[in-house]
């Protein structure tokens, strides 16, 4: 009798990881996590855009940034 309820544990029948149904088919759980995408995905036409000398003149605040950028030397005023 003990045999028997040590083999119910080693199939995993008791131990409650595993035992739920989590994809379609036969497909194992641990395959069916999907990787997020990351935040970051580099556009050098989006930054330009974006942080751009044009984007900053179109709004006040662009322009203020544009203005305190100059008055402080820097050499690059926009991206």
């Amino acid at each position: 009798e003990e045999e028997e309820e040590e083999e119910g544990v080693e199939n995993g029948n008791n131990d409650g990881e595993g035992s739920g149904v989590t994809g379609t088919g036969t497909t194992p759980p641990e395959t069916m996590y999907l990787h997020t995408k990351r935040t970051y995905q580099p556009s050098n036409l989006v930054r330009k855009r974006r942080h751009g000398f044009l984007a900053r003149l179109l709004s006040v605040g662009g322009r203020k940034v544009l203005k305190r950028r100059r008055l402080k030397g820097r050499r690059v005023l926009a991206a």
